[in-house]
């Protein structure tokens, strides 16, 4: 049998415990790749997490102060940051314009934009630093 693609690697997946973060979450732990997965549904994310092996992580990605505490929790448990990040956690609703509020619309932002780029932000600079890593 050949050695699996990710066997190994680490992989912190956002959004893991349901769609496409879960389907992600899967395929990478089929791989091979040691899973951290990240939401904040912790019922459905337990779920996941027996099904891949991997290591659960609840926070609110529309929190920073929560995000950067389960982030530095990670990178403790791993010794610095996973080999990859997938951002999978998102809302989506559809409405037209004229019935969209701006609440809605932020709520939407933080989730789908601010929550990658808190991710990202937390844990690029230790990618850079170890001169590896795949967002």
């Amino acid at each position: 049998m050949s050695e699996l693609p990710l066997r190994g690697r680490t992989a912190l997946v956002t959004g893991a415990s349901r769609g496409i973060g879960a389907r992600v979450a899967e395929r990478l732990a089929g791989a091979g790749a040691r899973v951290w997965l990240l939401a904040r549904s912790e019922g459905a994310l337990a779920e996941v997490a027996a099904r891949t092996g991997g290591t659960p992580l609840v926070a609110d990605l529309t929190d920073e102060v929560g995000v950067w505490d389960v982030l530095d929790r990670l990178q403790d448990g791993l010794g610095g940051p996973p080999d990859l990040i997938v951002c999978a956690a998102g809302v989506f609703a559809v409405a037209p314009v004229a019935e969209t509020s701006v609440k809605s619309l932020d709520d939407h932002l933080a989730v789908n934009l601010r929550g990658a780029f808190l991710v990202t932000r937390a844990l690029l600079p230790a990618m850079l630093e170890r001169g590896s890593g795949l967002i």
